[in-house]
């Protein structure tokens, strides 16, 4: 009996261990195989890193897991990933799975999963993965008898993204948890579904009509393989705050959709039907009494199949409405909204959006609105109005608005009727288009914005063509503008995308450019973990430029007279000239301006194609300047000039100058390119350290306040070094020619030729010529001043090779009496040395 028990017992842990050993024996095998059956089941690249048998770990339950499941689309999805999921789970009695009957599936676990459902332009989807299998053949009957019950189905984090080329049309849903669970009977399946999205966004055509939008759910779904159907019964869907009720069916008998489906609000009251309005509005109307009738309730019921679509009718009407804020002393009253979208059964084209009444008015200021969309797919007819008062003064006293502060008063009215095409066709006669707008008063201050924004008065006209700015009179800080003109092509700027054209007159008694340069405050990120709303940004200096972008879709023509203005402290007087803004580039035309006691005059333009990288590429004659107030309010000026730090007189120049500024609008030393001359007038160095250095030379007293004679200098830029070509001029009452380069990085090498005059040259150079035979034929002087080093404080040395050589020629030429009379000096000299 002992012997027959060891042998049993050495069979049972023979069992468990071929049981403990087979998956890793045989696993790499195993993938090899699964993977190649899928693949041959369908027009896609199926891949997993991993499958995990245990039969252990859940004991007495298998448990198994896939990890890193990839399904990658071929020919035009090929660069696709249409799934991926970092792992699926699942465990089931091993008892039940031998027998193959009342299987208990105790968990099924998708963990992140990522679903890509793409429909390119020809109407191809990427889930359309499955081979032809030839002719159907005659499948058994299903087992009844067969029955499973699904205890835990998680699906955990799912996102899911839908685009449809043909359409246009796209679809995400983010951060998506889904609860379920279930049984299995035959053909029949029970689910009790739990679940919440995170964000549903929907766009079509570029424009997002749905974002920032949660969904909860929760329903019981019952579902017949055998028909293909799925029915909704106790459903639930909240909308952020709106709950609805979800009931219906819908099959796919075959290749197509039948619908049954609708919707209603549970309470038939206005209050409910804010509820969805998105979450981060939510906390406002917590705060605030709500009254007055709504009704709002769907239903998709019909055919989907190809081009045609299922009948869509919903429903929105409000009545007697209002709300009022707790803490504000006004309210909106008298709400009435009445709106349908309606489709029958077909094509989507025919259906139509009605908003027949849009109505609410604060303290008797009221505002209307209705609007009819037809025909959207092929040729959008639209119908719309506007006519209301808005008051801001009492608006803000009804509406809390956080980050805004505004006044005055906007009356307008506006009317709008006609098909898309004849905007994208110009045939703007069969579109109408009628408005105006007055403005009172008006001021808004904003965390946003460096400086309040005021329009004293404006009045605007539309019609289909333009809109004529008769009056825009306003104050931005410390900046006045006075603008009058016409906009052109606006239909198209906002229905399709187009090019919005524009001619302004601009006139001001002062503008403060570099305020202007920083009105928007730039927003920090906020990298507390706590959800809380944004604080903005510091404002940049208010003497500091920052890189500005030029808007897209613009071709507007400014013609300026500004009176008085300053940009980063520099005073600017009498701006004259064309400005034109298009394809993100400012263009100047013959753009005037008093400036550093000159006149300048620019053509060029300033590009912002790249953010926080402008380009630049100018022509620039510039007439009388100062030179000092050129080296204290041009900062090319302090990096190339720094000599202009010790100067008096004026300056003009003419170059052509490209290249690039970073965010702060400094010009890149290395993008420089261009060339140009300048000329000069009564130019004076006063006390300059580099004189200073070669007054052995030259007298003292004449380099103590330097004048130098006009002269005319060319130069060039490449990649940000500058040479100055040799030009000739007279320094302290000495003739000199000048050349040489700088750097990008500010390294100077720079020669200055003299020709020094004798009476000039310094004490003891002079005395010590005195003594050489022939000196009395040496008028002048060759001398070389070389500059070399860092441009603040460069290397100043002399070369005097010409003239050891001049001298060497005159000693050589010198008489017997010139020789003896040198002689007879250096004996002098030596008997007073010794004396």
């Amino acid at each position: 009996m002992k012997k027959k028990i060891i042998i049993i017992l050495g069979v049972i842990v023979l069992i468990i261990g071929i049981l403990a050993l087979i998956p890793f024996l045989y696993k790499d095998k195993l993938l090899v195989k699964v993977k190649a059956t899928i693949n041959k089941q369908v027009n896609a690249k199926v891949d997993f890193k991993d499958f995990n048998v245990s039969l252990f770990s859940h004991f007495p339950k298998v448990g198994m897991e896939l990890e890193q499941l990839t399904v990658v689309g071929i020919n035009q999805f090929a660069s696709d990933t249409m799934m991926y999921a970092k792992s699926i789970s699942t465990s089931i009695s091993l008892s039940e799975l031998i027998k193959g009957e009342n299987l208990e599936l105790k968990t099924l676990t998708i963990d992140q999963p990522r679903i890509n459902l793409l429909v390119d332009k020809e109407g191809k989807a990427n889930w359309d993965i499955a081979k032809e299998t030839g002719a159907p053949s005659a499948e058994p009957a299903a087992d009844q008898s067969f029955k499973m019950k699904l205890n835990d189905i998680k699906v955990n984090n799912l996102n899911l993204y839908y685009g449809d080329a043909s359409m246009p049309m796209k679809m995400w849903v983010k951060n998506t948890n889904v609860n379920s669970t279930g049984e299995v009977e035959g053909t029949l399946t029970t689910f009790d579904l739990k679940g919440d999205v995170g964000e549903v966004i929907f766009e079509y055509d570029s424009v997002k009509y749905i974002s920032n939008t949660k969904l909860k759910a929760e329903t019981l779904l019952k579902a017949d393989y055998d028909k293909m159907s799925f029915t909704f019964d106790r459903g639930k869907l909240m909308i952020n705050n709106l709950p609805l009720q979800v009931n219906g069916n819908f099959s796919m008998p075959n290749d197509s959709m039948l619908f049954d489906i609708a919707f209603q609000s549970e309470k038939s009251d206005f209050a409910t039907i804010l509820a969805l309005v998105p979450a981060d509005y939510q906390k406002y109307l917590e705060k605030a009494t709500i009254n007055g009738a709504a009704e709002f309730k769907g239903s998709v019921k019909g055919l989907f199949y190809n081009e045609i679509y299922p009948a869509i009718d919903v429903l929105l009407n409000v009545s007697n409405g209002s709300f009022k804020y707790q803490a504000l002393p006004e309210s909106v009253q008298d709400i009435q909204v009445s709106a349908r979208i309606n489709k029958p059964e077909g094509d989507m084209n025919t259906m139509v959006v009605n908003v027949d009444k849009a109505h609410a008015s604060i303290k008797n200021n009221p505002i209307d609105m209705t609007l009819n969309l037809s025909e959207m797919v092929t040729d959008p007819n639209i119908a719309a109005t506007f006519a209301g008062t808005i008051d801001f003064n009492t608006l803000k006293q009804a509406i809390p608005v956080d980050s805004l502060d505004l006044t005055g008063i906007m009356k307008a009215r506006m009317q709008i009727a006609g098909r898309m095409s004849s905007i994208e066709k110009q045939e703007y006669e069969k579109f109408k288009s009628d408005g105006e707008a007055t403005i009172q008063n008006f001021k808004i201050v904003s965390n946003k914005l460096t400086k309040p924004v005021e329009i004293s008065q404006a009045q605007v006209n539309a019609t289909t063509n333009q809109i004529t700015v008769g009056k825009f009179d306003g104050k931005v800080g410390q900046s006045d503008f006075a603008l009058t003109g016409n906009v052109s092509n606006y239909l198209p700027y906002v229905f399709k995308n187009g090019v919005l054209k524009g001619n302004f007159n601009l006139k001001s008694s002062f503008m403060n450019f570099t305020e202007l340069s920083n009105l928007m405050k730039e927003e920090k990120p906020d990298t507390t973990k706590a959800v809380k709303a944004a604080k903005p940004a510091p404002a940049a200096p208010a003497d500091s430029a920052t890189a500005f972008e030029v808007p897209d879709k613009l071709d507007l023509s400014f013609q300026s007279n500004i009176q008085k203005a300053v940009y980063d402290k520099m005073p600017i007087n009498n701006i004259n000239g064309a400005i034109k803004v298009k394809d993100r580039r400012m263009e100047l035309n013959n753009l005037a301006m008093d400036m550093l006691q000159g006149r300048v005059v620019m053509t060029g333009l300033y590009a912002s194609k790249v953010k926080n990288k402008p380009t630049f590429d100018f022509k620039v004659n510039m007439q009388n300047m100062d030179m000092p107030a050129a080296y204290q309010s041009l900062e090319t000026f302090q990096r190339y000039v720094p000599l202009a730090a010790h100067s008096q007189g004026k300056f003009s120049t003419q170059f052509g100058l490209s290249g690039a500024m970073n965010e702060k609008m400094d010009i890149v030393p290395t993008s420089l390119n261009g060339e140009g001359l300048i000329n000069t007038l009564n130019l004076m160095i006063i006390e300059s350290p580099i004189f200073n250095q070669i007054r052995g030379v030259i007298k003292k007293d004449k380099l103590k306040d330097v004048k130098i004679k006009d002269f005319t200098a060319k130069f060039k830029f490449e990649n940000g070094a500058l040479t100055l070509n040799p030009f000739q001029t007279t320094i302290a009452d000495q003739e000199a020619t000048i050349g040489g380069t700088l750097s990008a990085d500010r390294q100077i090498n720079m020669t200055m030729d003299f020709k020094v005059n004798r009476e000039d040259l310094g004490g003891d150079i002079n005395k010590g010529l005195g003594l050489l035979p022939g000196s009395d034929n040496i008028k002048m002087v060759d001398a070389s001043v070389i500059l070399k080093g860092a441009l603040t404080k460069p290397e100043v040395s002399l070369d005097l090779t010409k003239a050891r050589a001049q001298i060497e020629q005159e000693v050589k030429k010198a008489t017997k009496d010139q020789i003896k009379e040198s002689t007879k000096k250096i004996g002098d000299e030596l008997k007073k040395l010794f004396k």
